[in-house]
């Protein structure tokens, strides 16, 4: 359990925290001025390195990256606040270089996710990361122009001048920075808690050996192809095999074509007989007998590799009830009826390549198992 926590965290990091140092650096920069902002944003930078070295050692280059970006716009800030503080724009300057940094960290997205992706093992899915990092990019871009358009009124109006009417700008925008990362401290933990109640499924080299674990609608919308373990099981009968035919809705990769009672990924922390007998109990609400196991290979789909491990069980206790909600229709097939309609398209491809091992196996001509 601790390294799902773990690999949850690292999935779902807080954007703030990247952006930290150059919003101390404008806080400080207000209350105290600029040295004092420049010291801010550098400790914080120093005991942000440590926390998350410590913290997500996965992420860590990654999040260096982001520090060395973000350490570039304080220091030109630092220096432009600094160049320029007896003049006229001297209360926007900062502001005005973060505006434009923000804008080039957007632009220049696809190349910095590019380079993160090198610093980053391919087994931590960095979707959610990424998105929310240029989420709050995106906030602070259009916070940093209404602040820049709500001094140039001022200016205008030639009311610049008197600190009484602007300061009410620079309460607000202080006051929605601190807000906001109350706000995302409070989202991340939310977010977190329903990651930990929702689906997750190892990650498995080619040789079957678990080497992480990553949330089921994360692998999915990665451009990479992660390989799950999948658990199959034919259900044989005097001779005779059980198919079915699932609802549309849960085959991600086959239309919904006859195959074998049960096609299931394994999740993280489930043993492949748990998942098979999980799986029956929900399909037809069976408790099935001993199962024998029979092969394994992988299967390659669009989205992912599926390690396939492939039972066989002859028993079951209870009436079979189909569950109208995942099983469109079942019926037992002969081996006649399967051999007369075997390439006429309505099987399952893996149905189709594990019922020549199955009669090869002598499986099917045998009552029990």
């Amino acid at each position: 359990m601790g390294t799902l926590k773990a690999q949850i965290r690292e999935s779902y990091f807080n954007p703030v925290l990247q952006l930290l140092p150059v919003l101390a650096f404008i806080v400080t920069n207000y209350l105290w001025g600029v040295k004092a902002g420049w010291w801010c944003s550098v400790g914080v930078t120093l005991a942000l390195t440590v926390y998350v070295h410590r913290a997500y050692r996965g992420l860590f280059g990654w999040f260096m990256l982001h520090m060395l970006l973000v350490l570039a716009i304080v220091s030109l800030m630092c220096i432009t606040a600094y160049g320029l503080r007896d003049t006229a724009v001297a209360r926007i300057a900062d502001k005005v270089v973060f505006l434009l940094s923000l804008i080039v960290l957007s632009l220049l997205r696809k190349r910095i996710v590019r380079v993160s992706d090198r610093l980053v093992s391919p087994l931590i899915p960095m979707s959610n990361n990424i998105m929310e990092f240029y989420n709050i990019v995106h906030i602070f871009i259009v916070l940093a122009s209404l602040y820049i358009a709500a001094y140039f009124i001022f200016f205008i109006a030639g009311r610049s001048h008197v600190s009484a009417d602007f300061e009410v700008v620079n309460f607000a925008s202080v006051g929605f920075i601190l807000l906001l990362i109350l706000f995302y401290v409070v989202k991340i933990a939310f977010v977190r808690q329903q990651l930990a109640q929702e689906r997750w499924l190892p990650i498995l080299n080619r040789n079957g050996k678990i080497i992480g674990a990553i949330q089921r609608l994360s692998s999915l919308a990665d451009r990479r192809r992660f390989t799950h373990p999948v658990v199959r099981c034919h259900l044989v009968q005097d001779g005779r095999l059980l198919l079915h035919k699932p609802v549309d809705e849960h085959d991600l990769f086959y239309k919904p074509c006859w195959d074998c009672s049960v096609d299931n990924h394994v999740e993280i922390g489930e043993k492949p007989e748990d998942c098979l007998r999980k799986t029956l109990a929900e399909r037809f609400a069976i408790e099935p007998g001993k199962s024998l196991y029979l092969t394994k290979y992988i299967e390659d789909t669009p989205y992912e590799h599926q390690y396939v491990l492939v039972f066989v069980i002859s028993h079951y206790t209870s009436e079979l009830t189909p569950n109208p909600r995942k099983v469109e229709q079942v019926k037992w097939w002969t081996q006649p009826q399967i051999e007369a309609n075997l390439n006429s398209g309505i099987f399952n491809s893996k149905f189709i390549r594990e019922y020549s091992l199955l009669k090869r196996s002598g499986l099917l001509e045998t009552e029990t198992i």
